[in-house]
């Protein structure tokens, strides 16, 4: 796991306030945790699946990144890349491998409440937005 940074200006808290799947995009809207004016899109072009889970559901995830990074490390931060990812292996494995072949990165939005997983080919255009 490491934090992934894709703009500045990105605050450590938020939720995840929609999600809109089109047959272009996949769009992930944020809203501040300290400002509810303040918010950010995450857009997808190439996202190639996702998952959305409530937190209580990845304890077993907060366990273990708590173990090997610190609390400090997700709990101040959403915003993740995964290296060897279990979310790539299994969609390798359910796709017989297909899913190989498109050369797909794994990213964690880990809002309040819940944690958003998404394989994609190519990284999102992130924007900060003023509501």
């Amino acid at each position: 796991w490491s934090r992934w940074e894709p703009v500045e200006g990105l605050e450590h808290g938020y939720y995840v306030d929609g999600i809109i799947d089109s047959i272009n995009e996949l769009k992930i809207r944020l809203i501040s945790n300290l400002d509810a004016s303040l918010g950010v899109d995450v857009i997808f072009d190439s996202a190639w699946a996702y998952r959305v889970t409530n937190e209580s559901f990845r304890l077993n995830l907060i366990y273990q990144l708590g173990l090997k990074y610190g609390d400090v490390f997700y709990t101040k931060w959403v915003f993740f890349k995964v290296e060897e990812s279990d979310y790539l292996n299994w969609l390798s494995r359910e796709s017989y491998g297909f899913s190989n072949s498109a050369e797909m990165a794994h990213y964690c939005l880990m809002g309040a409440e819940s944690f958003v997983d998404i394989a994609a080919s190519t990284d999102p255009v992130v924007n900060l937005i003023k509501l």
